[in-house]
């Protein structure tokens, strides 16, 4: 070790001691929380009061005792702020049963959040960030499903950004580590679930909403991410929320039904704010798109044209015949994309590349297979020619693959 120097330090075996310790504090708190639930009904209220504030000191002094006697020790730290964060919502949903106060989920969910965010700071916890956006997340839904009302996207935007410049300094400092990537993936999922609930709530203008949050979301991670555009899926988690995000809307995008809507925009200043904020990510997608196309990335561009046809679809949705016309340009956006992928794909010897296109071609080739009125005798041929062909294409690609690495 002398001549040596101490071994460097293992970012896996880290991790590993914190989501330990993360597992731990969860299983302790629900431990203590199960045995209050058990003797509940035997104790008078002074005792139930006490119980609970019990539980809040005891995380607390240890949150206290990893941030200062244990500085830098990521697993005391991670562990007791979701310990402290438990506890928190714990006691208060105590206190409130036990004095029978009435409170609804969002207020609970609005003061668990607003309590665990200055946990994030403090002891620099990347799971209590995890946490600040799905309490968010989950406030946001019960609003919405309480009074429906799209105003409430702004307030969640300002609670789930309350962690966002805690995400910032990691992505400078610690992008690379695992811890970082769940919270960026936890982050990622939670922002497309409440655009989920809004477009479902503001009706028409759902597909601006997602094709624009999906095609930032693939910019930002093609431009940002750590190992740029060939890194694995699982360290670049906005390009693949945005890449799986945009395959899947292209595909819907090929179905005539999709298109046929009314716009009716103007009946609400939520729906035209909703409107105009999809509007406005696919217009910066599209500019993305064009930077991509402009430094001949066209594999990587081909995606982006989910924005163009939703802000398409959106402009000549009352013309006669736009939902065929619609229908007919995705399934041609499909087409060029799914061909783009597979023969860069080919020319640089990527299979997950080529899969990608054959996936994207499969799927709506399928869907317009059985739109039509053919037999089982031609469907299950036509199945089996396919999937000869697409495991034929892998079975030569990976032996080519082989042979360049064996010369």
């Amino acid at each position: 070790k002398q001549h040596y120097g101490p071994p460097p330090a293992s970012p896996w075996k880290t991790g590993a001691m914190v989501l330990i310790g993360t597992l731990g504090a969860l299983l302790l708190g629900g431990g203590i929380i199960l045995l209050f639930a058990h003797n509940w009904d035997m104790l008078s209220r002074p005792m139930k009061a006490g119980l609970a504030l019990a539980l809040l000191i005891v995380a607390q002094a240890a949150a206290g005792f990893a941030l200062l006697k244990k500085q830098g020790s990521e697993a005391w730290a991670e562990g007791t702020a979701v310990f402290l964060s438990g506890a928190v919502v714990a006691s208060i949903a105590l206190i409130a049963q036990t004095y029978q106060i009435t409170w609804e989920i969002e207020s609970i969910l609005l003061a668990w959040v607003l309590l665990t965010a200055p946990l994030v700071y403090a002891l620099k916890s990347r799971m209590a960030a995890a946490l600040v956006w799905v309490g968010s997340t989950w406030w946001l839904m019960a609003q919405m499903d309480t009074r429906s009302e799209l105003i409430y996207a702004l307030p969640y935007l300002a609670l789930a950004g309350l962690a966002v410049p805690f995400m910032v300094q990691m992505f400078h400092r610690r992008r690379d580590e695992g811890l970082t990537l769940l919270l960026n993936w936890i982050a990622g999922g939670a922002l497309v679930l409440s655009a989920i609930r809004i477009g479902v709530e503001a009706d028409e203008p759902w597909r601006l909403l997602l094709a624009g949050l999906f095609g930032l979301f693939y910019l930002l991670g093609t431009f940002l991410e750590i190992d740029g555009a060939s890194g694995s899926w699982w360290r670049a988690p906005y390009r693949s929320l945005g890449a799986i995000g945009l395959a899947v809307l292209m595909f819907l995008f090929t179905f005539r039904d999709l298109w046929d809507f009314d716009i009716l925009i103007g009946e609400s200043y939520g729906v035209l704010a909703v409107a105009l904020t999809g509007a406005g990510m696919c217009v910066l997608s599209i500019f993305g798109g064009y930077r991509l196309i402009r430094e001949q990335r066209y594999h990587q561009a081909a995606l982006l044209l989910v924005p163009v046809l939703a802000l398409l679809g959106m402009t000549v949705g009352k013309m006669a015949g736009a939902d065929s016309v619609m229908a007919v340009l995705a399934n041609l956006a499909v087409l060029a994309a799914g061909l783009t992928l597979c023969l860069y794909g080919f020319r640089h010897h990527k299979l997950g590349t080529v899969n990608g296109g054959l996936v994207l071609l499969l799927a709506v080739f399928l869907a317009r297979f059985l739109d039509m009125d053919l037999t089982f005798l031609v469907r299950g041929v036509a199945f089996i020619v396919v999937g000869a062909g697409f495991l034929a294409i892998n079975g030569w690609l990976y032996q080519r693959s082989r042979k360049e690495v064996a010369s």
